[in-house]
């Protein structure tokens, strides 16, 4: 059931990143929160390096990698292998 709800989650975030269709017909908020979550970023990334026609976004990248990085710190501060004795 776990696996399943992630996937589904997952999904949802790819969609409405722009995998799917372009999200530049929403309004420009909207387009910008969405570009700079990790979804977004991938999705911007994925996009430029699959499809010749579009073009390079090097803020996106930049964006991926800054995610990356938080998530590893993140999970390097959080992550025990065995539980904390309080």
């Amino acid at each position: 059931a776990n696996l399943a709800i992630l996937n589904l989650l997952f999904l949802v975030f790819i969609t409405t990143a722009g995998a799917v269709s372009e999200i530049s017909s929403g309004s420009g908020l909207v387009v910008n929160v969405v570009r700079i979550t990790p979804h977004g970023s991938l999705v911007d990334v994925l996009r430029s390096v699959l499809d010749s026609r579009s073009q390079f976004h090097p803020a996106a990248l930049v964006a991926l990698c800054a995610w990356g990085t938080v998530f590893i710190v993140l999970a390097a501060k959080r992550f025990r292998w065995e539980e904390r004795v309080s």
